[in-house]
Formats: structure tokens, C-alpha cells, sequence
């Protein structure tokens, strides 16, 4: 599917049109608009730099924003205090002044918008004009302030759309301008719905649906690469190259917007196929799965965040047999098993498997199609439980594993507490 195609590129109105210019990978580098004075203006993106007419205009990062101030024609510092969807809530210079202050309806209009400029300055009193320049409100997508128009009493009427990359989205009435470009994956839910009608929960940020920002900064206050190392280990396991847009893990695509994957030299397509699709369709899905990071507690999904233990992954392949794949509950495979229990995956939890020694379970059964696909050495999980004794744990990945595994736990039940000599363990395991 060609996602670029999708990008809109005009928006006309009677007398005048807005242009876009987007990337192939729908990056947007370009607006021609209106000013609120009525004037033809262009603005240029690049990489957080913002231009009007190439002069720059705004220096974005994640705690704000560097911006020309008006009244002295000198840089400042502008910080953004933001909830829990992004929304900005409050901007302050760096010396405590208030310069913006917002509050939004659920769908993302804001309080006194439509309202006349009387209306407006009584619930509302700060308002675009003492922030020149900041547009990032709703979800932190910039809001169209091009003029098309004015009202009755004279005042200027705005496009008030906000840029979601392959949509523009309209708040005064919750609904997106153009049809989902991922439409066919989700029948029930109207092409133009905004993230299924729940804002107060889930946002769409631009079409990638798992968020990392959460495991970035984990390893940025640890100094550690975990996240760089789940990303290597997913590109073996999938044929495709991932990398991080604003905290969003993305996968590469080719000229026509399909997934760019891997192949051998005879063209065949690297990777588990299985692995490939489920992490395309987190990706690729309607809501935003939080992935992070943890130092203690175990991996885990659920609803719509997951976790991968970095301490206990890495007991993991310590303690991988010689004859198995330490891959196979190395970072990637992990990140991928957590990501199948929530809501972007199977959003299954495990059953009966979870107390009862040799079952595995749906999880589990969907991750030994993986391995099977990667190869004999990554080995076949044969219980979701381990068998644990003398303080070390024991996973069984063959037949003849899990067989003496099972002789070793009966000699246990029949001697009760006390530990017997048992044999060695052979084959094919885990042990950590």
C-alpha cells in the first residue's frame, strides 16, 4: 500500500489554496499559508528547526522551544508543561512568565475557540498572539492558524485543522478530514474516527503505534543500549530495519510504502514471517502500545503496555545451553512475546500454563512458531514454567530436556522438601 499517497498536499479554499510538501516517507518539509493578517507565507521544517519565510522562527526539543521574543527581538527559552496526551497545558519563559495557558474538550477544541475575541478573552486570556510562532497545542500537532475568512462581527475566521502527518484533523467535531490510509484493518470503526472514539485514553500520533520513549530514556539515565540491542535482535528475527522517530519505533519502507524486508542472495525473504507480521501489526495498529524497560519485577504485557526485564533477559542468555541460540529469549524475542499480550497483539494472558509444569499455552505456542521458522538452534520452549531446585531455574527447549526435567520433579514430589542428588541436565536449556 502506498502510504505516501495519502499525504495531502492541497487544501483549497474559495480564493486561495494551502500547499503541502512531503518526503516520501511523509515527512513534511514545506507549508505555503495565510497568515492571520492575510499574508502568503511559507514555512519549512527541518529537524526541529522551524523558518517563516526562511527566518527561523522556532528551535524545538522535548522540553520546549527556543523562539524569537517580540518585544526585545532577542532569543528566549519557552518550556512546555504537557499531560499525559501530549497536549500543552502551560508555556513559561525561563523566568517564570506565563506566556500560554490552554484547556481543550475532550476531542481537542479548545476552550473559547469559535467564541468572538470578547468572548475568548474571558475564559481564555492568553491567546496566539503572545506566543508567535507556537502551534504544537492538541497531541503537540501543530494547529493551522491560516486565515480563511472572517465572521460576521468581522473577526478572523481559522482553518483550526491540526496536522497529523497523513490526515488533517478537525476538533470541532472529533473526526479526521480524509479516510484512514490502515481503514481495511479496522471494519467496525469509521475511516474518519479519531483513535476509536476514546481521546481521553489513546492518541494517534502519525501512524506509528509503539511507543519507545519510555525505554529510551531508560537507557539514557543508565547508560546502557538495550533498546539498540531489541531493535538488532528484531531485525534478524523479522528481515526488517527498524528505527526510532520521536520515540515511535518505525520499520523501513520501499518507494511504494510497503515494508522493505531482507532477502539471501536466491531472493528469499530473511527472518520469521510470524515475527515480521506481529511486529508490523503493533506498529502498524490504531492504538499506541507504551513499551518500557525494567531493572526488576519480570517482563510482562497487558492492555496496551509491556515490559521486558533487562536483568532477567540477560540471565537468560548467561545461561543458554551451548547447543541453543542465546537469541532465542535474548531482547528481541522477549520484546516480541510481551508485545503478543497486549491489545496490538493476541491480548491474551497465560492460562492454565502459568501453574502447571509442561503446558505452554497460546504465548508461548505463537513464539515456537517463531523458532521454528529461525531455525533448530533456537530450540522449541516446551514449558512456560521452569523447574526450579538448588536456587537455579531450568527451562526445558527439547524432548529429551523436558523428559529428564520431569523424572527429576517426581523424585522431588516423593521426597518432599529434601533436594536429592539429581542427574545433570543434558540437551538442549535455559538455566538461570
Amino acid at each position: 500500500m502506498c502510504l505516501f499517497c495519502y499525504f495531502p498536499s492541497e487544501i483549497l479554499i474559495p480564493g486561495k489554496t494551502l500547499s503541502f510538501t512531503h518526503d516520501a516517507s511523509g515527512t513534511k518539509w514545506s507549508k505555503e499559508g495565510l497568515d492571520l493578517d492575510g499574508q502568503t507565507s511559507t514555512y519549512d521544517y527541518a529537524m526541529g528547526v522551524e523558518y517563516q519565510d526562511n527566518q527561523i522562527i522556532g528551535v524545538y526539543h522535548s522540553a520546549g522551544r527556543a523562539a524569537i521574543d517580540p518585544e526585545t527581538s532577542e532569543w528566549r527559552h519557552e518550556f512546555h508543561v504537557r499531560d499525559h496526551l501530549g497536549n500543552l497545558r502551560v508555556a513559561i519563559t525561563d523566568d517564570l512568565e506565563v506566556l500560554d495557558a490552554v484547556d481543550y474538550y475532550p476531542f481537542g477544541m479548545r476552550y473559547g475557540q469559535g467564541l468572538t475575541l470578547q468572548q475568548q478573552s474571558q475564559i481564555w486570556p492568553l491567546r496566539k498572539d503572545t506566543v508567535p510562532g507556537e502551534d504544537h497545542f492538541y497531541n503537540g500537532k501543530e494547529y493551522q492558524f491560516d486565515r480563511i475568512g472572517y465572521d460576521t462581527d468581522g473577526t478572523v475566521v481559522e482553518l483550526g485543522w491540526y496536522d497529523y502527518g497523513a490526515r488533517f484533523y478537525d476538533p470541532s467535531v472529533g473526526r479526521f478530514t480524509g479516510v484512514d490510509p490502515l481503514a481495511d484493518n479496522y471494519a467496525p470503526i469509521s475511516p474518519f474516527a479519531y483513535v476509536a472514539n476514546n481521546p481521553i485514553n489513546f492518541i494517534d500520533p502519525d501512524g506509528m503505534r509503539i511507543d519507545v520513549s519510555q525505554a529510551q530514556q531508560y537507557d539514557e539515565e543508565n547508560g546502557t543500549n538495550y533498546l539498540q540491542q531489541i531493535m538488532s535482535d528484531l531485525t534478524e528475527q523479522t528481515g526488517l530495519t527498524f528505527s526510532i522517530n520521536d520515540g515511535f519505533l518505525d520499520y523501513s519502507k520501499d518507494a511504494d510504502g510497503n515494508a522493505a524486508i531482507a532477502t539471501d542472495g536466491e531472493g528469499n525473504q530473511l527472518g520469521s514471517s510470524i515475527s515480521r507480521g506481529a511486529i508490523m501489526r503493533g506498529i502498524d495498529s490504531d492504538y499506541v502500545a507504551n513499551f518500557s524497560l525494567v531493572g526488576s519485577g519480570g517482563s510482562q504485557g497487558d492492555g496496551l503496555n509491556f515490559q521486558v526485564d533487562v536483568n532477567e533477559t540477560s540471565s537468560f542468555i548467561k545461561g543458554t545451553s551451548s547447543d541453543l541460540n542465546s537469541k532465542t529469549m535474548g531482547f528481541g524475542m522477549m520484546f516480541t512475546h510481551e508485545l503478543l499480550h497486549t491489545d496490538v497483539g493476541l491480548g491474551e494472558a497465560h492460562g492454565t500454563e502459568a501453574y502447571e509444569w509442561g503446558r505452554t499455552g497460546t504465548i508461548v505456542n505463537a513464539m515456537n512458531a517463531i523458532r521454528k521458522q529461525m531455525g533448530g538452534d533456537y530450540g522449541e520452549r516446551l514449558s512456560y514454567l521452569g523447574f526450579t531446585y538448588n536456587g537455579r531455574t531450568h527451562l526445558p527447549f527439547d524432548s529429551s530436556n523436558k523428559t529428564l526435567l520431569y523424572h527429576q520433579i517426581r523424585t522431588v514430589q516423593r521426597r518432599g522438601n529434601l533436594y536429592p542428588k539429581l542427574s545433570p541436565i543434558r540437551g538442549k536449556y535455559i538455566r538461570y
